[in-house]
């Protein structure tokens, strides 16, 4: 391990053509790269299709309220608090349910710093727009389906939402013990 470091652990091992090519022919006795078409594997047919979904009004005027807010503090917004307004911006994308858990645990309640209008926006929505189109979706076919999400409160939202509609559904995501996964 330590010959193999000093031959081709730093970048000039990436530069140089010969170390380049002694790299690429010891790893090829050991390194075996299958692709499907190489492979006789039959996956199921994928239907891959874009819904674009309209926030109800509610929703709607969270996100505008969130957007207004972020305008105002972007620009004097220090590095670490810019990645916080940009995480507030992708929860809202994700879902009203996201974005309540990402105001609600900024360290504070959420309520005295701005966003007092974006949560009583939030307040209203019962249900997303998103989420009643999954339901509807999802009501078009008894087929499996999996579901993608970002943030943990979109998914327990959509969990909820599924399950009230009748579906079984099971969860997967990274805070799961081993053995529950």
């Amino acid at each position: 391990e330590a010959q193999f470091r000093r031959d081709f652990g730093d970048l000039k091992a990436l530069t140089e053509p010969a170390r380049r090519d002694t790299l690429r022919r010891l790893l090829s006795e050991v390194m075996v790269r299958n692709t499907r078409a190489h492979l006789d594997v039959r996956l199921p047919r994928r239907l891959a299709a874009t819904y674009v979904v309209r926030p109800e009004t509610d929703e709607a005027e969270a996100q505008s309220c969130l957007a207004r807010v972020i305008r105002e503090r972007y620009r004097e917004a220090s590095a670490a608090d810019r990645w916080r307004l940009m995480t507030l911006q992708m929860q809202a994308g994700s879902s009203p349910a996201a974005l309540r858990h990402g105001l609600r645990n900024r360290g504070d309640d959420g309520r005295t710093d701005g966003f007092q209008p974006v949560l009583d926006a939030l307040d209203r929505v019962a249900v997303s727009a998103k989420t009643t189109a999954l339901v509807d979706l999802a009501r078009r076919s008894p087929e499996k389906k999996i579901v993608f999400a970002r943030f943990r409160a979109t998914l327990d939202e959509l969990a909820r939402a599924l399950t009230a509609a009748g579906f079984h559904v099971a969860i997967f995501h990274g805070g799961l013990t081993p053995a529950a996964k």
